[in-house]
């Protein structure tokens, strides 16, 4: 991800002069920004002094950390029986064989626990499977 030339402090700089009444092309102008990167930082940083920031940035960099170690994977329950498929399931082929997947019994476990790995899904698998999540928790 391509990180920003101005600091977190500089932002809110701006921000501030913003507020005092600075027209906003005039600040991006002097400053050498664009206008889409001074409202995307007024929504993400606006409202917010020096230190909220900085402490915004602790808690972002401490979740990417935890979610990269992270040891829990989502699983499907998943059965040979393709006969009949109902709407929060889906069929998927995994290590070459069709089989189905069923939504509403999704489950997170924890890596470690799993004894052995069937496979990986392909894109359009994964996409199956969004469609019957989404299905199953309402989400259109």
């Amino acid at each position: 991800m391509r990180t920003s030339k101005f600091s977190e402090e500089q932002v809110i700089g701006f921000l501030r002069q913003a507020e005092a009444g600075m027209p906003i092309k005039e600040l991006c102008r002097k400053h050498g920004f664009s206008d889409a990167s001074f409202y995307k930082w007024r929504a993400r940083f606006g409202g917010m002094d020096v230190n909220e920031a900085k402490r915004l940035r602790e808690l972002e960099l401490e979740n990417d950390t935890s979610n990269r170690h992270l040891a829990r994977v989502q699983v499907m329950p998943q059965s040979s029986n393709i006969e009949r498929i109902y709407p929060s399931e889906t069929t998927v082929t995994i290590a070459g064989q069709r089989s189905k997947v069923m939504a509403d019994q999704i489950m997170t476990a924890d890596k470690r626990r799993l004894k052995t790995s069937m496979g990986r899904l392909s894109q359009a698998d994964m996409l199956a499977v969004e469609r019957v999540i989404r299905l199953q928790l309402g989400l259109g």
